[in-house]
């Protein structure tokens, strides 16, 4: 998505990223000439969790000009939950949390199953069809929905998503966590995509993590705040109905859900 953000860019603004060392000497060394590099343009700042307190100097340009698009912000972790020197821009900022790309959108294809379901007949239900096989549906699920995957073979496509979720854990997830151990954050991930989409019990993830249930709970938040977990939350016929079913939790990519259960199963933990 970031990629595809540069692409665009071009047409009306500019890009920097603090993964550049550059980039992070160059906010370290003054904040304020840092975010006015691109007046009367859009700015896009990538990787802020890397600079948090880039987001104060943010509001206070915002503060200074109120035109609205002058940032885009992004990142690989939660902004309103990073550590350190920060500010939530209430009131200053929309959010848009990206997902994996769908099987419409790698196909250039305009998708909206929901809206399609409220305005389809039992009959339009009935005649759908469908190319695919069993097989294809399972190469589609392990190939996931990132753009960087899709003409990757099997094995490069493996050490692509270990390298991704290893950076993810040691530098993102501490930006919204702090110290955390990587191992267990790593246990807890494979144990959800062992039951992905299944009803949350953290007792029973606290059991076969060897943890307590008070530590799957900062873990399984780490997780969310890094984009790698997605949670939904149980249905209830109203808002005023007091909920009792538990949420379920899921990878939010199909691809990264199947190397952690291979993963497990290298182990012997599932069958």
């Amino acid at each position: 998505y970031t990629l595809s953000l540069h692409d665009a860019l071009p047409i009306f603004g500019a890009a920097v990223t603090l993964d550049e060392p550059e980039q992070r000497l160059a906010a370290d060394a003054d904040l304020t000439a840092f975010v006015s590099q691109a007046p009367d343009r859009t700015l896009l700042i990538d990787e802020v969790q890397l600079r948090p307190e880039v987001l104060l100097a943010v509001k206070a340009s915002v503060d200074r000009d109120r035109r609205p698009g002058c940032f885009i912000l992004t990142g690989s972790a939660n902004l309103l939950r990073l550590r350190g020197e920060t500010d939530s821009l209430a009131g200053r900022a929309l959010d848009l949390p990206l997902q994996p790309l769908s099987q419409g959108e790698l196909r250039r294809r305009k998708d909206d199953l929901v809206t399609w379901l409220t305005t389809a007949t039992v009959q339009d239900v009935l005649d759908v069809t469908t190319d695919e096989t069993r097989q294809s549906y399972i190469q589609l699920l392990a190939t996931g929905g990132y753009p960087e995957l899709q003409s990757m073979p099997a094995r490069l496509r493996r050490r692509w998503l270990t390298s991704y979720v290893d950076r993810v854990f040691e530098k993102d997830a501490p930006s919204v966590a702090g110290a955390v151990a990587r191992g267990r954050l790593s246990t807890i991930a494979r144990l959800v995509a062992a039951n992905q989409a299944g009803e949350l019990i953290k007792a029973r993830i606290g059991r076969q993590a060897e943890v307590s249930p008070s530590t799957v709970t900062s873990y399984l938040e780490a997780l969310e705040d890094v984009y790698l977990l997605g949670r939904l939350r149980a249905w209830t016929p109203n808002l005023t109905t007091r909920e009792v079913a538990r949420p379920k939790v899921y990878i939010t990519d199909s691809a990264r859900s199947e190397e952690h259960t291979s993963e497990l199963q290298s182990l012997g933990a599932i069958s």
